[in-house]
């Protein structure tokens, strides 16, 4: 089946604050933003910085988008106000070459953390959806993106709030032995995933 992207289906996982979610939003509209950027910029650097900029925006939001057109619109909003933004900060002469070394130093390390922030995003979306049995799963999805109690899961599922446990912990282990291997960045997971990185730390 073709992947049709970021469609209305995927506005309620975005303002749930998804991983998943915001991975198929920023595939979806990062090429379309980045070229509009691109031409607004011209001949200036920075685009692609500022394009993850935009994006990560995006996700700080706490804001609730009822359509898919509401929050394109409110993405678009957000472009054109960061580009004028970027451009007026662009005018200010560069006193010292000090200046111009933190200047460019704090780029490059926003463009870092946002690439690594995504990467680990799906990288933990890849270790919940294949390395864990169908049962384990599907109550890690209850119970960390969806944010489902325990005996809220029992209850839907049909089994003991003891078995629900045990398979969270389970995934949590999974988990936590894949990111060590992965550089052991888990200040990420801290990031995105405030109650999970709670658990993992106590494990």
């Amino acid at each position: 089946m073709q992947d049709s992207g970021f469609t209305q289906n995927w506005v309620a996982a975005f303002n749930e604050s998804s991983p998943i979610a915001f991975t198929r939003f920023y595939e979806t509209f990062r090429p379309e933003v980045l070229l509009w950027v691109k031409r607004r910029l011209g001949k200036k650097q920075g685009a692609e910085d500022l394009v993850n900029d935009i994006f990560h925006k995006m996700f700080d939001l706490k804001a609730q988008f009822e359509t898919l057109k509401n929050i394109t619109n409110y993405l678009w909003t957000v472009v054109r106000r960061m580009c004028r933004d970027y451009l007026k900060k662009q005018e200010t002469p560069v006193k010292n070459m000090d200046d111009v070394q933190e200047y460019y130093q704090r780029i490059e390390n926003r463009a870092i953390w946002n690439a690594e922030t995504m990467e680990t995003a799906k990288a933990i979306h890849c270790i919940a959806m294949e390395r864990l049995a169908p049962q384990s799963k599907e109550i890690f999805i209850m119970s960390f993106i969806r944010q489902m109690r325990n005996k809220e899961i029992a209850a839907v599922l049909g089994i003991s709030e003891k078995t629900v446990e045990n398979h969270i912990n389970i995934a949590l282990k999974k988990l936590k032995k894949e990111c060590k291997k992965n550089g052991g960045r888990m200040y990420f997971i801290e990031l995105l995933f405030p109650v999970l990185w709670g658990q993992l730390t106590s494990l």
